[in-house]
């Protein structure tokens, strides 16, 4: 398995993070939100469905382990 793919509960916690966050998203109103707030709610639909979560490789990078 890839130093980089994520287990079972962190994608679902992938796909959790994502729904609370379209959810505020739609509460707000589409035309209203910020564009910023679609880039972790569409990494963590990502991450969720792939094991891959481009925010998680980032920051592991960054930090080096």
């Amino acid at each position: 398995m890839s130093a980089y793919k994520s287990n079972i509960p962190l994608r679902a916690f992938y796909l959790f993070a994502a729904g609370m966050i379209w959810l505020g998203i739609w509460q707000t109103g589409f035309s209203q939100s910020s564009w910023i707030l679609y880039v972790p709610a569409i990494t963590f639909i990502f991450g969720g469905i792939t094991g891959y979560c481009p925010s998680l490789i980032a920051f592991r990078k960054v930090m080096h382990q």
